[in-house]
C-alpha cells in the first residue's frame, strides 16, 4: 500500500491528538510541525530553545515569525501538557523538496532581549526593586514578579537595599542586571511560560516550586530513580551522582572606611567540612573598594552572601533523566534510590529534595516511521543539538525525549557568583552640576560643595533621561587639588557660590549622562570626592570646581560607581566683541578670538561655542586679525572668579624670555602688585593700591 505524500501526511499530523510535542502561535507558526527540539536552561540566565520544524507551506517568511510569540507543549505521561513559551528571536528557512520545508527556531523568554540593548544610565538614591522595575519598564512584554523572601533579604542589606549610587556605562541591560543582583545576592529563575521570577531564598518552597511531575501521584509522588522504558507510568532518573570540589574555607571581606579613617572588615568560615583530613584551610580574600560597607555587621553579610555562593557550588548533583517537566529553578522529592539506605542513619526526606540549577533537553517527536524515513531521504537528518552529550541524543531517540541536570540539596541557599565591578581603564569627562543638577549658575551661587570638599557632577551620558528614577547627577564626588587642608589654603570664602559638601565633595555630570535612558534615572552625581594635591590637618590648599565648569574624572580601583575628580578643564575657544574707543567714539565689532583680551578681561569668556577658556592667552603668537593674541609672551598662574560677578584675584607668572615677570593682583580697585621687568616702568618694583594712591619702592608697600 503507497503512503500518503508527505505534505498530506504533515497537515493530518497537525491536529493529531497523539503527537508527543506541539506547537501554538499565529498565523504561520501555528501550522509548523514540531521534528526535533532542544533547549539549554539555568538559573540566573535566559533560556534558549532551538527548533526543527516542517510545513507544508514552502514560501513562509521567516523574517515575519521574528519578535512572535510561541508555545512549545509537551504531552506528559498522565496525558496532561507541559507548554514552555516564549518569543522567535531567530527563524531560518532551510531544505525544501516535494511541497514541504524545514524551519529552524530559536525562541527565548523576553529577559534575552535585555542583552541587546546597551545604555548608559545613572541612579541615586534608589533600591535595588525600584532600580530592576525602571529596567524593565523599557519592555513592554516585560513579565516578571518578586518572591515574597526578597523584601526580607533587602531588609537586611545596607541602608534596606537603598543604593546610593548605580551606574549602568556602555553595558547591555542583561550584564548590569546580572552583575547588581549578584552583588546583592538575588537569583533569577525563566519559569516555563517566560515569566521572570526574582528570589532570594532558594530554600523557599514559595520561592521555587515542585516539578510537576514530582508532585504527581501518578506512579506515586517524587520522581523515581529507575531505568526508562515504553511501559513505564511516570518518568524517572535513569542516572544520578554527586561531584565534589576544594573550596575555600573562609571568606574574608575589607574595604577601608575614609570618613571614619578605618577598615571595615569582617571574617565567615565555612558552615560545612570543605574536605579531608589533608585538604588546606583555603582563604578567600575580596576587596569590594573603598567605602564599601557601612559598618562591620554589613561586611559580615556580605562575606556570607560569597561564602554562600562558594558552598553551593562545593557539592553538586548530575544526573539524566525522561522527567519532562524538568525545569531550572523547581525541585523534586527523590524516591526509590541507594539514597533510601542512608534513612536508618538520621537521614530525613528532606536531605532527598533537590532544587534544579540547570537542564539540557532534547526531544524528537513521534512521527509516524514512514514520515520520518521520507523526510530524512528528502531533507536529511535533523540535528537535534549540536554538542550536546551522545547519551542525551541516544536517550532521546529512544524514547522520544531525554535531559541532563545539575541540582544542589535543596536546603542549601543558591547564590549567584559574585560579579565583580566592571573596571574602566580610561577617565571620563563631566560637568559639575548645583544641587538641583543645573549646570549653569545662578547669581552668586556658583559653587556647590559638601562639608568633605566634595562636588557633584554630571556625565556626558546623562543629558537624555533614560528610564524612570534615573538621575541626571553623581552622587558627591572627591575632587582633586594642588594643596588641601583644613584653616588655610586658597579657596575663597563663600559658600553660596560653591556646591561643596561639608567633606568638600562636588557634584558631577558625565558626558554620557546628556542622555538619561530610563525611568528614574539620574542626569547628575552623588557627592564626588575631589583629589588634592596635599591634604593634612590644618594645612594644604583647596581648589573646588564651581558649577558648569567640566572635569576630568577617575575612578578608585576601576570601578565607575567610585568617582574621583582628578582636575578641571578648558573647553571654550571663544569670540572678541566691541573693542574700547576712545570718549565713547563708534566702532565696529571685532568677533575674531581673542581681540578684546586685556590685563584686566580676559578675552573669550563669553564663548562663541558656549564653553570655558583659558584665563591668558599669551602663547597666542601672530597678529590679532589672524586669530592670534598678538603676543608671544608664556603666561601661567592662578586666576579666581569674584562670585557672581566678573571681579578676580590673579597671580601670574609672566615666563618669557629675558622679560620675567611676576604679578599678584586683585580687581578690588585695581590693586597690584607687579615684581620683575615691567612693560612701563623697566626694570623696578611697583605697588599699586587704587585709590589710596602710588606707593614708592623707595619707602616700601
Amino acid at each position: 500500500m503507497l503512503s500518503l505524500p508527505i505534505p498530506s501526511q504533515i497537515q493530518r499530523l497537525l491536529t493529531d491528538t497523539t503527537r508527543l510535542y506541539r506547537l501554538q502561535g499565529d498565523g504561520s507558526l501555528d501550522a509548523l510541525l514540531v521534528q526535533a527540539w532542544s533547549l539549554q536552561e539555568a538559573l540566573d540566565t535566559p533560556w534558549r530553545l532551538q527548533l526543527i520544524t516542517l510545513s507544508t507551506q514552502v514560501g513562509l517568511d521567516p523574517h515575519a515569525m521574528l519578535g512572535q510569540p510561541l508555545q512549545l507543549h509537551t504531552r506528559l505521561a498522565d496525558g496532561s501538557e507541559f507548554a514552555r513559551g516564549g518569543l522567535v528571536t531567530e527563524a531560518r528557512a532551510e531544505s525544501a523538496d516535494g511541497g514541504f520545508a524545514r524551519y529552524c527556531l530559536t525562541v527565548e523568554p523576553w529577559l534575552a532581549l535585555l542583552a541587546h540593548t546597551t545604555r548608559s544610565q545613572v541612579w541615586q538614591e534608589r533600591s535595588v526593586t525600584e532600580i530592576v522595575e525602571s529596567l524593565f519598564a523599557l519592555y513592554p512584554l516585560a513579565t516578571w514578579r518578586w518572591s515574597p523572601c526578597v523584601a526580607q533579604h533587602l531588609a537586611t542589606s545596607t541602608n534596606a537595599g537603598l543604593r546610593s549610587y548605580t551606574v549602568q556605562y556602555r553595558e547591555s541591560d542583561l550584564a548590569f542586571l546580572t552583575r547588581l543582583l549578584a552583588r546583592e545576592g538575588i537569583c533569577m529563575r525563566v519559569a516555563p511560560d517566560g515569566t521572570l521570577v526574582l528570589l532570594a531564598d532558594s530554600v523557599s518552597r514559595e520561592a521555587c516550586e515542585q516539578d510537576v511531575v514530582s508532585a504527581s501521584a501518578l506512579g506515586g509522588a517524587g520522581v523515581r530513580y529507575h531505568a526508562s522504558g515504553a511501559q513505564e507510568h511516570q518518568d524517572a532518573i535513569q542516572a544520578f551522582g554527586a561531584t565534589r570540589t576544594l573550596p575555600s574555607a573562609s571568606t574574608t571581606v575589607l574595604s577601608w572606611d575614609y570618613q571614619a579613617k578605618r577598615a571595615v572588615a569582617a571574617e565567615v568560615p565555612t558552615a560545612h567540612a570543605w574536605g579531608g583530613a589533608n585538604a588546606p584551610a583555603l582563604q578567600d580574600y575580596a576587596l569590594p573598594g573603598a567605602y564599601a560597607h557601612a559598618d562591620t555587621e554589613q561586611a559580615a553579610r556580605a562575606a556570607l552572601l560569597q561564602r554562600q555562593s562558594v558552598e553551593a557550588r562545593h557539592k553538586t548533583w548530575q544526573g539524566r533523566s525522561t522527567v519532562r517537566s524538568f525545569t531550572a529553578g523547581h525541585w523534586f522529592q527523590l524516591t526509590e534510590s541507594d539514597m533510601d539506605a542512608l534513612d536508618a542513619l538520621g537521614q530525613s526526606e528532606e536531605d532527598k529534595r533537590f532544587v534544579l540549577t540547570a537542564v539540557t533537553h532534547a526531544g524528537l517527536n513521534n512521527l509516524p516511521q514512514s514520515l520520518a524515513e521520507q523526510v530524512v531521504q528528502q531533507l536529511g537528518h535533523a540535528d537535534v543539538g549540536e554538542g550536546l552529550p551522545a547519551a542525551l541524543i541516544a536517550q532521546a531517540r529512544a524514547t522520544g525525549y531525554g535531559n541532563t541536570f545539575e541540582a544542589i540539596r535543596a536546603q542549601v541557599p543558591w547564590r549567584p557568583q559574585p560579579a565583580p565591578p566592571r573596571e574602566y581603564p580610561g577617565m571620563l569627562t563631566a560637568t559639575v552640576v548645583g544641587p538641583q543638577g543645573e549646570t549653569q549658575a545662578s547669581g552668586a551661587e556658583e559653587i556647590h560643595m559638601d562639608r568633605l570638599g566634595r562636588i557633584r557632577i554630571r556625565f556626558d551620558f546623562q543629558t537624555l533621561t533614560q528610564g524612570p528614577h534615573t538621575s541626571s547627577a553623581s552622587s558627591w564626588v572627591r575632587v582633586l587639588q594642588r594643596w588641601a587642608g583644613a584653616a588655610m589654603g586658597t579657596q575663597a570664602s563663600g559658600a553660596e557660590e560653591i556646591h561643596m559638601d561639608r567633606l568638600g565633595r562636588i557634584r558631577i555630570r558625565f558626558d554620557f549622562q546628556t542622555l538619561t535612558q530610563g525611568p528614574h534615572t539620574s542626569s547628575a552625581s552623588s557627592w564626588v570626592r575631589v583629589l588634592q594635591r596635599w591634604a593634612g590637618a590644618a594645612m594644604g590648599s583647596q581648589f573646588i570646581p564651581r558649577i558648569g565648569q567640566e572635569v576630568l574624572v577617575d575612578f578608585f580601583e576601576g570601578d565607575i560607581e567610585r568617582p574621583m575628580v582628578v582636575g578641571a578643564l578648558y573647553n571654550g575657544q571663544g569670540e572678541a566683541g566691541r573693542r574700547p574707543t576712545p570718549g565713547g567714539q563708534a566702532a565696529q565689532d571685532d568677533l575674531s578670538p581673542l581681540a578684546s583680551s586685556g590685563d584686566h578681561r580676559p578675552g573669550a569668556q563669553g564663548n562663541l561655542a558656549g564653553g570655558h577658556s583659558p584665563a591668558w592667552h599669551g602663547a597666542g603668537a601672530g597678529a590679532v586679525e589672524a586669530g592670534g593674541q598678538a603676543n608671544a609672551a608664556a603666561l601661567s598662574g592662578i586666576k579666581t572668579k569674584e562670585y557672581g560677578g566678573w571681579g578676580y584675584n590673579q597671580l601670574v607668572f609672566d615666563d618669557s624670555d629675558q622679560q620675567l615677570r611676576t604679578q599678584l593682583a586683585t580687581s578690588q580697585y585695581d590693586t597690584q602688585l607687579n615684581l620683575g621687568h615691567l612693560i612701563h616702568q623697566a626694570w623696578a618694583l611697583s605697588c599699586a593700591p587704587g585709590p589710596t594712591g602710588p606707593c614708592a619702592p623707595a619707602r616700601g608697600c
